[in-house]
């Protein structure tokens, strides 16, 4: 993509995150703004007051009009030379798969979970290896993640499977032309969080000639995606843990 388009998909991006915060009684977490805004010189705050505020809130525009009214917006902020109107169409084109009625959610339903993965999903694939390394802790909100404890008590909150294994894995899953709705399933397939101790976190950390297991940003090397134990990190650290209740069949 050129800079133009860019910044158009910013635009777009930025508009529909908040329209979704909208619809979800959201402000919006200041790190996902932060990464998707199409201004990087305005605070995030004043993004959120404008887009949510002013066009969600205030002018109830739909989602086309309020990306056409923040690209205009974002174009005098950053003082850009664009062509507006081009950039109108582009908007318009990709607004349209998504434009609808606003409907206002209320409570943690399946549908707001499943669009929190699906806007991780389509943040990797819009800035793809220059995605952020976590971005499925910006977008996904723990409570919407299956959560285990270990044995020995809390003090970190371990992912299971590295977000940057799981951030890699999914650049390879576009690269071979999936979908974000599949890469989004993916993700609610492989993202889980632990708490375990510091001490144990150090272990998994740690290189293997520091003493630890050097899986930081790994699974081990003999693990299988499809088929490997999702746990098998913690299980090569001798972790004891409790795991989720939506994984009833591990025992360790």
């Amino acid at each position: 993509m050129n800079e133009r388009q860019k910044f158009t998909r910013r635009v777009f991006e930025t508009a529909l995150f908040f329209r979704d915060m909208y619809e979800e009684g959201n402000d919006g977490n200041t790190n996902a703004i932060k990464i998707l805004k199409p201004t990087p010189s305005v605070e995030n705050t004043a993004v959120r007051k404008f887009v949510l505020g002013e066009l969600y809130e205030a002018q109830k525009l739909n989602l086309t009009d309020a990306a056409i009214q923040l690209a205009i917006w974002a174009n005098e902020q950053e003082q850009m030379q664009y062509d507006l109107e081009r950039i109108e169409a582009d908007l318009r084109a990709l607004c349209l798969v998504h434009e609808r009625n606003i409907q206002k959610i209320n409570g943690q339903t399946e549908q707001v979970i499943q669009r929190s993965f699906l806007r991780a999903a389509r943040y990797i694939e819009m800035e793809g290896t220059f995605s952020h390394s976590r971005a499925v802790e910006i977008f996904v909100p723990d409570e919407f993640v299956p959560r285990g404890l270990g044995k020995n008590g809390p003090g970190h909150r371990e992912h299971v499977v590295p977000c940057v294994y799981l951030r890699e894995k999914c650049l390879d899953l576009f690269a071979g032309d999936a979908t974000v709705e599949q890469v989004a399933q993916f993700l609610r397939r492989y993202v889980v969080i632990v708490d375990i101790t510091k001490d144990e976190q150090g272990c998994l950390d740690r290189s293997i000639a520091n003493g630890g297991k050097g899986l930081k940003n790994s699974m081990p090397p003999d693990w299988k995606l499809d088929t490997g134990c999702i746990f098998q990190r913690l299980h090569d650290a001798n972790i004891a843990f409790e795991p989720p209740k939506e994984f009833p069949n591990c025992t360790h």
